[in-house]
Formats: C-alpha cells, sequence, structure tokens
C-alpha cells in the first residue's frame, strides 16, 4: 500500500471519527474504531516476519506510553468489567504510584528506570491487551536485546509510529496524556 493511499484512508478514517462524534457515538466506540486500524495497518506492514515481538515478551511494558481521553474511557471501561472492587483498588494504587513515580520523567529517563507499566500483570501479561492504546499496538522490534537494554535505540518501524501518531490525533486532538497519569484523572 503506498503512503498516499494510506494517508487518505487515515484522512477518511479522522472524517468518519468527526461524523460519529456528530452522531453522538462514544469515545469508546470511536478508541475501538482506531485500535481496528491500528490492528490492520500492523497486520499489513512489511518486515513483520522479522519482528521480535511475541507473546511473553514484555519489554515494550516499560515504556512511557502516552494516550488519549477515549482510549483511557475504553481501559477504565474494561477495568471495570475484569476487576473486583478491591482489585481496581489495588490497582488505583499501583497507578498513582506509577504516575507520582514517572511524573517528571522523559520518555529515556522512564526507560532506564525500568518503570512497569501498572497494567502488566505479575505473570508479565498484559490486563487490558484487547483494549490497549495505539502506541503499545503499532510497538514493534527487530530485536529483544535492544528492548531490554535501556541505553539501546530500538529500531521501530517509522511508518507505523506516523500512523499510531495519526490516528491519536484523530481521536483526540488535544495532546495525548501519560498513561498512568490519565488514568489516575479518568474517574
Amino acid at each position: 500500500m503506498s503512503d498516499l493511499s494510506e494517508r487518505m484512508r487515515l484522512d477518511s478514517f479522522r472524517f468518519a471519527l468527526e461524523e460519529s462524534r456528530s452522531h453522538g457515538c462514544l469515545d469508546t466506540d470511536l478508541a475501538l474504531m482506531a485500535y481496528e486500524r491500528a490492528d490492520r495497518v500492523v497486520a499489513l506492514a512489511p518486515g513483520r516476519e522479522a519482528w521480535a515481538c511475541g507473546k511473553g515478551c514484555a519489554a515494550c511494558c516499560h515504556l512511557k506510553v502516552h494516550v488519549t481521553r477515549p482510549e483511557v474511557a475504553l481501559i477504565a471501561a474494561h477495568l471495570d468489567t475484569v476487576l473486583s472492587e478491591d482489585e481496581r483498588e489495588a490497582l488505583r494504587a499501583t497507578v498513582k504510584a506509577r504516575a507520582q513515580a514517572g511524573a517528571d520523567l522523559d520518555p529515556g529517563a522512564w526507560r532506564r528506570a525500568a518503570l512497569p507499566c501498572a497494567l502488566l500483570a505479575e505473570d508479565g501479561t498484559c490486563r487490558v491487551y484487547d483494549v490497549r492504546p495505539v502506541p503499545c499496538r503499532i510497538h514493534t522490534s527487530p530485536a529483544v536485546r535492544a528492548c531490554e537494554d535501556p541505553d539501546a535505540v530500538v529500531a521501530l518501524d517509522r511508518w507505523l509510529v506516523l500512523v499510531g501518531q495519526a490516528l491519536q490525533r484523530g481521536l483526540d486532538p488535544d495532546s495525548p496524556r501519560e498513561l498512568h497519569d490519565a488514568l489516575l484523572h479518568s474517574s
């Protein structure tokens, strides 16, 4: 798929989002639309067979992730359905601690501090995998070692990064917020 045709598809996605909002579509539905588009773009990305990403690898779950309001709304709704009240309270405490620990850290410092995402379960799986935000969906790497080394440069697919940014701008033109801080202030 050419860059021009994908740009045209992203423009049509933005138009569809604006139309959906004007007809009362919920933010959570808009996030699901963006996720479907992100997943489709990732599935079609050239060089996919060289990615080292796979089940059980959680190296990218130690990165600073920014999310939009619709993504936070969907994640919060999902957590409300899969966690008990006690589990939500425990997670809220972890989210608050992570937000405070990472508040003044730039993405590189966050990575070097090896702060795990609060949504990462003890068994290394993502508690919100089905509704994980766009940056988590498009983050791919050809080298696990680079991902695990906080000083290494991870060769990301630039096109996927740009698509992810465009999808998030389409969801919420305001600047995305850090995931933990956004979750903390979502309720």
